[in-house]
């Protein structure tokens, strides 16, 4: 799994970080009090560049997604998404992830490490359909968003509008490049994702 790009920036900034299998962790950058406060009144701002993210195209990819995920697909139009799941015959989840569909197909943000296992699982289920899987996770490095600033900051910094609903994203390009923005949750809070290239997360 990728490092993130900011491990050396968070190092030089005093963060605490811990070691895992999936590879370095930042735990707090001073005092969690203080952070946990900034999040409550202000904003937090989070590193997720580590998720991965597998892209599912082709003519069959809208169909093919509705009758294997545990929530509708097949009516979403490009600009809509929301949280999903893969779950077994017996119910259990499998995976969690979150789905946007695009012009050109759709996208599903997974946790760190875990879209190689989820493109195995979703091939279980392709027969004849004209659908194509890919591990897109070297150019997907998102990092995420809350608290009551957390939309004006957005806007200020990068020039996206605040997405209507839940799972929804607006796009627009930014001075270093060009930026999504997912609402969703983040910390169990409204929220937003925003996504751009490795090379601009810095």
């Amino acid at each position: 799994m990728r490092t993130s790009p900011l491990s050396s920036a968070f190092e030089a900034g005093g963060a605490r970080v811990r070691a895992t299998p999936l590879g370095p962790e930042v735990l707090a950058f001073g005092s969690v009090p203080d952070e946990y406060a900034a999040a409550t009144a202000r904003a937090a701002l989070f590193d997720a560049t580590t998720r991965g993210n597998v892209t599912v195209t082709g003519a069959d990819a809208a169909a093919f997604l509705h009758r294997i995920t545990a929530n509708a697909v097949r009516a979403l139009e490009p600009g809509a998404g929301g949280a999903n799941l893969l779950l077994n015959a017996k119910g259990k989840v499998l995976h969690t992830f979150g789905l946007l569909c695009t012009p050109q197909g759709f996208e599903l943000s997974t946790e760190p490490g875990r879209a190689a296992a989820l493109m195995t699982e979703l091939d279980r289920y392709l027969f004849s359909e004209k659908v194509v899987l890919a591990d897109a996770s070297e150019r997907h490095a998102p990092l995420e968003l809350c608290g009551p600033d957390a939309f004006a900051i957005a806007r200020a910094a990068c020039g996206v509008a605040t997405p209507a609903a839940s799972g929804a994203y607006t796009e627009a390009d930014a001075a270093f490049g060009r930026v999504r923005a997912v609402r969703c949750a983040v910390a169990g809070s409204d929220g937003l994702r925003l996504e751009t290239a490795p090379e601009h997360v810095a």
